[in-house]
């Protein structure tokens, strides 16, 4: 919402409206929600466009049907101000790219992500994040979040060590 003028509340209010409306029925079988943070548009401390990648990825996996629904967090800085490593996938800039963070949870049975490559450019990211969001789709079971998912013995010798890319 940064750079929103007073004047377009009430046109961002009816696209929120609008919005909710059209995907509420599929909220919690698709990917439903993200948490971008300024990035180097606005933050002092930024190093990546974490609005525009945020957008981007919002605009791909929109839409997507998933076991359940899937968080999203991308930051333009290692304080990670949108919790990434907290979130199914967690995107954070780096000085030299990104880095790519999955199967992370909060609430009951919190659990930080895992590394799945660091530093890397964002065409790599990008085909990293389809490959897991395909691995996922096909092999979870429904309403089986991510972190769970990973926990089972026969997915977690699949997806490969943070050096590994």
């Amino acid at each position: 919402m940064f750079g929103a003028q007073k004047d377009d509340l009430p046109e961002i209010w009816r696209q929120l409206i609008e919005s909710w409306l059209r995907n509420r029925s599929c909220l919690c079988e698709s990917t439903a929600y993200g948490e971008n943070l300024r990035g180097s548009t606005w933050c002092r401390y930024g190093v990546g466009d974490s609005v525009g990648l945020g957008v981007e990825l919002e605009n791909r996996y929109k839409g997507i049907r998933t076991p359940h629904k899937m968080k999203f967090g991308v930051s333009g800085c290692t304080r990670e101000c949108s919790e990434a490593q907290g979130k199914d996938v967690g995107i954070i800039a780096t000085e030299k790219g990104w880095n790519l963070y999955v199967c992370g949870n909060g609430g009951m049975k919190p659990r930080h992500a895992d590394l799945l490559a660091a530093d890397i450019d964002r065409e790599t990211l990008i085909k990293y994040l389809d490959r897991f969001m395909m691995f996922y789709i096909r092999t979870a079971d429904k309403l089986t979040r991510t972190a769970p998912w990973l926990e089972k013995p026969r997915r977690r010798h699949r997806l490969p060590e943070s050096g590994d890319h």
